[in-house]
Order: structure tokens, then sequence, then C-alpha cells
């Protein structure tokens, strides 16, 4: 599913002004803080750094990261391999405390 239409930016920017935030906060190693929700019947995950928000296929229920779906930024700007990365190390310590222990990055 291509998650950038009109309707899914809209909810994105609802995600971003919700508060108090209902999902996780993670510290990242640098030290930002950061934010993850699992959404969409927990098919999908919310991810928000600073002013920018993502949302990538995330299977909470199976703790499975589909890398394929981290493409870009609600801004539009396409996410780099660096940024993917801590997006996954989120994403990752968020289902490991919603009780995944087998993390799977396809």
């Amino acid at each position: 599913m291509k998650w950038r239409s009109k309707a899914n930016l809209k909810y994105v920017e609802e995600l971003k002004a919700q508060e108090p935030f209902t999902g996780a906060s993670i510290t990242l190693p640098e030290g930002e803080v950061v934010k993850v929700r699992f959404v969409m019947r927990g098919e999908w995950a919310f991810y928000q750094e600073g002013e920018r928000a993502t949302l990538l296929e995330a299977f909470a229920g199976r703790g499975v990261i589909n890398r394929r779906s981290i493409t870009r930024w609600d801004t539009g700007e396409v996410i780099s391999e660096a940024e993917a990365e801590r997006i996954i190390a989120a994403v990752s310590e968020a289902l490991r405390r919603s009780g995944n222990s087998d993390i799977q990055v396809v």
C-alpha cells in the first residue's frame, strides 16, 4: 500500500499533533527522543523525529518490519539509508517493549 495519499498525510498530521502522545517515546543513541506508535490494526508504525514523520509497514503482532516501506518523510523528502536504520532501531525497540523478542526486518 502506498501510504502517501492525502488521507494518510492528514492522519500523520493528526498523529504528530496528538497530546498526550499515546505511543512509545524512544531515546536514540545520539540522545534524540523520537515517537513510535503502531496504527491501523497494528499493521503500520508511525515514526516521528523532530518535525518529520513517516508511516511504515510494521506488523506489531508478529514483530516484523518491512524495510522497503521506509521511503519518504511526510515532507516528501527521501529517507536516507542512515535515517532508515535509525527508524528500524526505534521501531524495533518499540516492538520489544510491546513483548516481541524476535524482531525480523524483511
